[in-house]
């Protein structure tokens, strides 16, 4: 048997059911890892939105007040 010690998974994820998917991920994979001594679990989140025109204010706002709530690194949560 193959020992393995290292485990990546990428996942794109449906804006609309996105909640529902990690939940499945974490149920399914995440709990695996994170329920044993000795592993390291880490899990990222990466955001993009885009639009070919300019987001309205009211929008850039509410990202920008819900982001620190929300524990997402201020350096890496941006606009451009």
């Amino acid at each position: 048997m193959t020992a393995f010690c290292h485990y990546y998974a990428k996942a794109d994820l449906p804006p609309n059911t996105a909640v529902v998917c990690l939940q499945k991920i974490h149920d399914e994979l995440i709990s695996l890892f994170a329920s044993r001594p000795g592993i390291e679990v880490s899990v990222k989140l990466d955001i993009e939105a885009s639009s070919s025109t300019p987001f309205p204010p009211d929008l850039v706002r509410a990202v920008k007040e819900n982001a620190s709530p929300a524990n997402l690194d201020m350096p890496t949560s941006e606009f451009s």
